[in-house]
Parts: C-alpha cells; structure tokens; sequence
C-alpha cells in the first residue's frame, strides 16, 4: 500500500491521505550507509521475553530529498521534478521518500513575480496549489508502490493566519 503524508503543526488542517504514521528513520550509525533497522527491539523495551520472542525486526529503505529549491518556470515543471525525484527514490530500493519542511514554498517561485516576491501572496498561492501537489504525489506513490512524506506548506486557519 502506498501512501503520501503532510503533518501540518495545525494537525485539525491535516490534509493526509492514510491514517498511517512514519515512527522512525534514519541510518545507522555504527554503519554509515546502512539503513537504520527498526522494530521492536528498537521501541519495546520488553523485546525479547519470552512473551515477544517471536517478533522480528525489520529493515525500512528512506530517502531523505535534499533538493535545490529553484525558480521554475511552472507548476509543470515542479510536478516533474519531483516525479524524477520520487522515481530516483524508488529505482534505488526506498520505501519511504521524505521532502523538507516548508519545500512546498518552491510553488511560490512558479508564480509572476509580484506573488513570488511578496509573502502574504506567496503564502496563499501555496496553500490554493497543496491540492494539486498532494494528487500529484499519492499518483507517484501508487505508481512506484512507495511511502511519501510531502513537503510541508501553508495551511490557513479559519481566522486567515498561515501556518505550516
């Protein structure tokens, strides 16, 4: 099952796809290149008894997307740079592709440039396109069968306060 998620600070605005939560990532660090193995071992401290003894842990692929953000010169264009992202991630054996916090503010820079250069506009032309990116990226997860965490954006409140 594929799933995309965006957990907004304002979590009563959360416009996730799936009920499901990242617990864990990372690598390990004894092992540099090697992916962090999780289970229970990892969050149980009863792991072991003879009551878990059957529970193995496993290992999850994740993909941290360290990206350029850039001016481009469209919506388009950002959509397919992350669909090249997304399925460089999961040529390489990721289960779990991670954006940045606030990477969705690259939507900002498709916008002419009196929207890119002011922030309250920026702010609002972001949120009115999460939509999109959201539907663009639970199709790449479905099409490559991965785990998504969507860069984060604006999400307005009721009383038209941004936050992320």
């Amino acid at each position: 099952m594929a799933t995309v998620e965006r957990f907004p600070r304002d979590l009563d605005r959360n416009r996730s796809t799936s009920g499901g939560r990242v617990k864990a990532t990372g690598r390990d660090p004894t092992s540099p290149g090697t992916p962090l193995t999780l289970g229970r071992a990892a969050l149980d401290p009863t792991y072991g008894s003879s009551a878990r003894a059957s529970v193995q842990p496993s290992v999850v692929r994740v993909a941290a997307a360290q990206y350029p953000i850039e001016r481009l010169p469209s919506l388009r264009a950002m959509l397919d740079k992350l669909a090249r992202w997304v399925a460089d991630a999961a040529a390489g054996g990721t289960e779990i592709v991670v954006f940045p916090e606030y990477g969705a503010m690259e939507i900002a820079g498709t916008c002419e440039d009196a929207i890119a250069g002011d922030l309250a506009r920026s702010l609002a032309a972001v949120a009115d396109r999460l939509p999109e990116i959201d539907a663009h990226l639970v199709t790449l997860a479905a099409v490559h069968q991965i785990h998504i965490l969507a860069p984060s954006g604006p999400s307005r409140r009721a009383d038209g306060r941004y936050v992320n």
